[in-house]
């Protein structure tokens, strides 16, 4: 009977904790957006340009005419005390607005009492631009997932831990499309697509605690549809303010598998954006998400974020013979969800809310 209660004691927690490891299994492309790509929210997809982009949609360099690199650091879900994510990508034009490739990664990592989550995502990119306002990216994918649980009985006993480190492949596909002059004279109308694990592929998890037995659990498939409506404000004119509204919003679409009962489950994650340019150099931005049709709700939902990005031609202020532009990208969080769930996880209420990255291009 002590055998058998140990076991109901084992399952339940692992169930319990793999839910969780479940909805965060994907979180490192659900979040692995940069701090460009997290201040514009769901409409990232569409407008995000440069080596950033490549965080959001491949296919996004399919424009660029140089080459480039961006990193970032700091909380891309804060949810727990430990939380930290590693952004970087790299981005080069084969033929200027015609053929790019790229490179990116993206590392998160969780951690709690007696429990750790790590993602790391490595990614090659490869765009191009088939015509004027279309262009159609590639990505080949590998994610490694990392986990440590220490299981615990009634009486605070450890009763081990259940570790995984797996790695699996995959693809990608995006696309960006682009309307000029639509009801306006220079206003743009961005779409923009972005489909992750395209050949459905699992890792393979071992509960060794229990068997050795392996079990296949899905890779989260991952559908960003994002639209951005960019309206001048003023006739443009060099040196002038040139303000520009931006309008924009789309939705994440995922799947969610739960090995404990072979279920899946597909959450949704619909946002909004408003965003204002000037000076062709500074966008400041608010965008807010919600999570619905999630078997287990993340406590960071709803979220709104608060951002400031600059694109500041260098090259034209030191009087260099090429364009060169830095990139300053900052995004905060003003809203996280349930923050009474949120501070019994983490232990307390003051946790880091933003994320910073700073780039660099020199375009031809």
């Amino acid at each position: 009977m002590r055998y058998i209660s140990l076991l109901i004691v084992v399952l339940t927690v692992i169930a319990a904790t793999d839910i969780r490891a479940q909805n965060e299994l994907g979180s490192v492309l659900k979040f692995s957006l940069g701090a460009r790509g997290l201040a514009l929210g769901q409409a990232a997809v569409a407008t995000t340009e440069g080596p950033s982009a490549l965080l959001t949609n491949s296919a996004a360099i399919g424009t660029y005419s140089g080459y480039g690199a961006t990193i970032g650091y700091g909380s891309a879900l804060p949810m727990t005390r430990e939380e930290s994510t590693l952004q970087a990508a790299v981005a080069g034009a084969l033929f200027p607005g015609k053929l790019a490739l790229g490179a990116s990664y993206v590392k998160s990592n969780l951690e709690g009492t007696g429990w750790y989550l790590r993602n790391s995502l490595a990614r090659i990119h490869a765009a191009y631009r088939p015509m004027e306002n279309l262009s159609v990216g590639v990505s080949l994918n590998s994610q490694r997932y990392e986990a440590s649980y220490e299981l615990r009985d009634e009486g605070n006993n450890s009763l081990g831990t259940i570790d995984y480190d797996v790695t699996a492949m995959d693809f990608g596909l995006s696309a960006r499309y682009e309307l000029r002059s639509v009801a306006f004279n220079s206003d743009a109308l961005q779409f923009g697509l972005d489909i992750e694990n395209l050949l459905d592929t699992k890792f393979t998890l071992q509960h060794r605690l229990i068997s050795s037995e392996e079990t296949e659990v899905p890779k989260p498939q991952y559908l960003r549809l994002g639209a951005a409506w960019s309206i001048p404000l003023a006739p443009e004119e060099d040196g002038s303010l040139n303000p520009t509204l931006i309008v924009g919003g789309g939705m994440t679409a995922s799947s969610a598998y739960a090995w404990y009962n072979d279920t899946t489950s597909y959450p949704l994650y619909p946002g909004v954006t408003l965003a204002f340019r000037m000076w062709d150099m500074v966008t400041v931005s608010w965008n807010r998400e919600e999570e619905t049709n999630a078997f287990v709700v993340t406590p960071s939902y709803p979220m709104q974020r608060l951002g400031i990005m600059a694109d500041l031609p260098i090259g034209e202020w030191l009087k260099l013979s090429f364009p060169v532009i830095l990139t300053v990208d900052y995004c905060y969080w003003i809203e996280v969800g349930d923050t009474s769930l949120l501070s019994s996880i983490r232990g307390d209420d003051d946790w880091d809310r933003n994320v910073l990255a700073i780039g660099i291009s020199v375009l031809r």
